[in-house]
């Protein structure tokens, strides 16, 4: 577990009827449950991926817009 949990690779275990579970480290849990979230949202997907594509000038700084929008 220390293993998975430093070096973020799963691991498989196949139990005695062939079922089959992975072991991953929490914080990747929970990457993957906040990933799941954001591209449940409608449009979000799209407006993560303009956001990427707009550099931020030399020295601008991120602030969230008021309100949540």
């Amino acid at each position: 577990m220390d293993d998975v949990a430093q070096t973020h690779r799963p691991i498989t275990v196949t139990g005695q009827n062939r079922q089959s579970v992975v072991i991953l480290s929490e914080q990747d849990w929970k990457d993957i449950e906040e990933t799941i979230y954001l591209t449940s949202i409608p449009g979000m997907t799209e407006s993560i991926i303009k956001g990427m594509k707009e550099p931020l000038s030399e020295g601008q700084e991120w602030k969230p817009r008021k309100g949540g929008k």
